[in-house]
């Protein structure tokens, strides 16, 4: 029947109806094939599309699970979870290293559960990847819109609350192992992955010996720790055009490689005489939320990397709320005023031992083209007055004529472009290599706030595009939708509007789109080690051959295979071998 039903398609004329006919009858046909097994578990990639209904791939069908990773990084591992039965089923899931004769008592016992197994993973020479370090997350169905229309997609990712995770009648669940090898010694260690569909018989057939028979499967687990570490800072620093709120908060930006940290202007109160001076300068709320910042970074290590970007916008706020109107611009006035306000932020910074390599400020984010001219006195003021302060300007997509960007030159320090157009289109591009020589730092960000945007593209390869462009600085927008709602409650009622994490209280909740940017700038972790080795040792065999690959690859993925979900993978691989064959010098 299936046959015929794929021959009746020829008839619809509609590619698009017959691609979606084709994948119900491939499930149908699948169930059929399954016989007796009431669930399927099969593999995807981190960026397989989220979408639900899930459509898993029955050509990657799992009977065992390996995974390779080096000495310290988070190495995800997707799974789909298929039930084949047609009632609502719960499943238990869990992850341990089988002792040698019953496998089945973690952490040694007593009397005949004398085995040796413990949870999470073994090697062969007794040493344990820790199940702490192994996170079993199950993916959350949330809404990809508000409108009528809407869809739905898996996003947040959760821990399984006792290792349960339940997936409705005929339908698929995602489940997501983060392997963080962090302290963990090379080597290759093993274990179960066990899943226990809880509604079918699952009859002890042995107490003593703890044997079962049951529709519950085993999977076996190996995970391979390279005899390498990635470098510990981010290859490029990144920013997110987020506050942290609270420590945990703070932690996950710093352990995904967020170097660039927010403090906002209108945390300060300013006012002003009528000759344009400083009447009040408040930076109580300012210097309270600053030094819980530096705390937070002295505690973690991190000072000396970090920067503080005083954004959004400094100008249009000075402009707006300070002024507001009290001076007309470019009056002796408003040209004191700006001075005096720029100057009085960088004793601020300074009073708190930051210097301009470790505080900037966002002169103007995303201008309109039709105040340019407003623009370039801003800039131009603020090198006159205050040249040692770095002044950023965010670029967005609406370009401004190349001849009037240029005008610009030695007036901003940081030039942060949004997407790849400012380094591909003709003029542009050539602007982009002038302000490298000039020494400006080029810096590159994404804002997107659909929550449906490919997870290769957008997240993954947002990475790979970084590295290519040898970026100062890589941002986006944004690592989470909670400005004014510490609790985190407004961004599980919405969709999200941009925002990578989600917030439970004050715990950070991640998401696969988190996860898929965290990847593409772990990939290019692997491509900076590789760039280090090349040039301790520059006569290596190999070194011709890496370079091209270097040059070619991470541009490549990023342009023009953004949507091959197998090639950063591919990549990645191929980097591996060249890091092993050099290091290995062979």
């Amino acid at each position: 029947s299936a046959i015929a039903e794929i021959d009746a398609l020829a008839a619809w004329n509609d590619p698009a109806r017959q691609l979606a006919r084709l994948q119900v009858i491939e499930q149908a046909v699948a169930r059929q094939a399954a016989g007796s097994s009431v669930f399927f578990l099969t593999a995807a990639l981190p960026t397989t599309s989220p979408e639900v209904p899930v459509l898993p791939d029955y050509n990657q069908l799992k009977d065992k699970i390996t995974v390779t990773v080096a000495g310290n990084e988070v190495r995800p591992e997707v799974l789909h979870l298929t039930n084949h039965t047609k009632n609502f089923e719960e499943y238990r899931v869990s992850l341990f290293a089988a002792a040698p004769a019953n496998g089945e008592h973690p952490l040694g016992g007593t009397g005949n559960l004398s085995g040796t197994a413990v949870w999470g993973l073994k090697s062969a020479d007794g040493s344990v990847f820790p199940a702490e370090q192994i996170k079993i997350l199950r993916g959350v169905q949330v809404k990809d819109s508000e409108g009528a229309q809407r869809g739905l997609c898996y996003d947040p990712l959760v821990e399984l609350p006792g290792g349960i995770i339940s997936v409705p009648a005929g339908g698929t669940g995602l489940l997501w192992l983060n392997f963080d090898s962090t302290n963990v010694k090379p080597g290759i260690y093993k274990g179960i992955l066990r899943v226990v569909p809880l509604s079918q018989n699952l009859t002890t057939v042995n107490a003593s010996k703890l044997q079962y028979d049951g529709r519950w499967r085993d999977f076996p687990v190996s995970v391979e720790v390279l005899d390498f570490k990635l470098p510990e800072t981010p290859s490029i620093p990144l920013g997110v055009f987020s506050t942290p709120f609270n420590e945990n908060m703070f932690k996950e930006m710093i352990k995904l490689g967020v170097r660039d940290l927010h403090l906002e202007p209108w945390q300060f109160v300013i006012s002003f005489n009528e000759d344009g001076s400083i009447k009040n300068f408040n930076d109580e709320r300012a210097g309270k939320n600053l030094r819980k910042i530096l705390e937070w970074a002295d505690k973690y290590k991190v000072r000396s990397e970090c920067r503080i970007m005083l954004c959004y916008s400094f100008y249009p706020h000075f402009r707006d709320r300070w002024v507001a109107g009290k001076f007309k611009i470019n009056s002796p006035e408003w040209r004191k005023a700006w001075q005096e306000s720029l100057l009085a932020v960088d004793n601020f910074f300074r009073s708190h031992k930051l210097d301009n390599d470790h505080y900037a400020i966002e002169l103007w984010d995303e201008p309109p083209p039709a105040q340019f001219e407003e623009l370039l006195l801003a800039a131009s003021a603020a090198k006159e007055f205050a040249p040692s302060i770095k002044m950023m300007v965010t670029f967005d997509a609406r370009r401004l004529p190349v001849e009037k960007l240029a005008q610009l030159r030695n007036k901003v320090d940081i030039w942060n472009f949004w997407g790849k157009s400012y380094f591909t289109a003709d003029g542009y591009r050539e602007l982009v290599e002038k302000l490298r020589q000039d020494g400006s730092e080029i810096a590159y960000y994404t804002c997107s706030t659909a929550l449906r945007l490919n997870l290769n593209d957008y997240y993954r390869m947002h990475g790979h595009w970084s590295y290519a462009q040898k970026l100062g600085m890589s941002s986006i927008y944004q690592f989470i939708d909670a400005p004014h709602n510490y609790s985190g409650i407004a961004n599980w009622r919405k969709v999200s509007a941009g925002g990578m994490a989600y917030l439970a209280g004050e715990k950070v909740v991640s998401s696969i789109r988190l996860e898929c940017f965290r990847l593409g700038h772990t990939d290019i972790k692997y491509f900076k080690l590789l760039e280090n080795l090349l040039r301790a040792n520059p006569g290596h065999p190999a070194a011709a051959a890496a370079k091209e690959f270097l040059q070619r690859e991470p541009l490549a993925n990023a342009l023009r295979f953004q949507f091959d979900i197998n090639r950063p993978e591919e990549s990645r691989r191929k980097c591996i071998e060249f890091i092993k064959q050099i290091k290995e010098n062979k």
